[in-house]
């Protein structure tokens, strides 16, 4: 969601003020949340988030424990990252641009090696079902003795080629506006409008 929110911000700010100059269009300057040093910490490839789960996954002795104190280390300081005030073990939160959210720690490194057996997959593959056969996706082979991609490895490879995909076309959004927090009908929040 982090990426697909700086997408719109660049496409929907960025382009049409770049657009508008172009054809001598003076348009008002419109402050937006730049949500970029959010990804970077995210997905930055050494140091980011998703890269320090990735290092404590290959690390023989990596816990969830010293994951998540490696992610306070080197992220604590950042204006996108929410140390817990006590030092409690197994969470962090992240300044998303849509909201504050917090994370527990606590069998991460389990989830992001993928640990399903290769002959579950297997079996699943060779339902007769064609849905059934496509849920989890090719069996990957080891190749040179390397591990096996984790589940981060695979989401950043994934939301690599989506990007691709959305920056080659012309996108266009629908904006929704929620009425009201309560999200009732016949309830118009003016304020709650306003801020979105």
């Amino acid at each position: 969601n982090e990426s697909l929110q700086n997408h719109y911000n660049k496409y929907t700010f960025v382009q049409d003020k770049e657009e508008c100059d172009a054809e001598g269009i003076k348009c008002p300057i419109v402050n937006y949340p730049d949500n970029g040093p959010c990804l970077e910490m995210l997905q930055k490839d050494k140091g980011g988030v998703m890269a320090q789960l990735d290092g404590e996954c290959a690390f023989k002795l990596g816990t969830d424990g010293s994951f998540t104190e490696k992610a306070w280390g080197t992220h604590g300081e950042s204006e996108f990252f929410i140390k817990p005030k006590a030092t409690v073990p197994d969470r962090f939160g992240i300044k998303h641009y849509a909201a504050d959210v917090t994370y527990m720690t606590a069998g991460w490194l389990e989830k992001n090696s993928d640990t399903l057996k290769d002959e579950m997959k297997k079996v699943v593959n060779a339902s007769t079902t064609e849905f059934i056969a496509a849920l989890l996706g090719e069996v990957e082979d080891q190749v040179g003795g390397k591990k096996k991609p984790t589940v981060s490895f695979k989401f950043k490879k994934q939301l690599e080629q989506l990007k691709e995909e959305l920056n080659s076309t012309d996108s266009h959004f629908i904006r929704t506006v929620k009425p009201n927090p309560q999200m009732k009908a016949g309830i118009i929040n003016n304020a709650y409008v306003m801020t979105q």
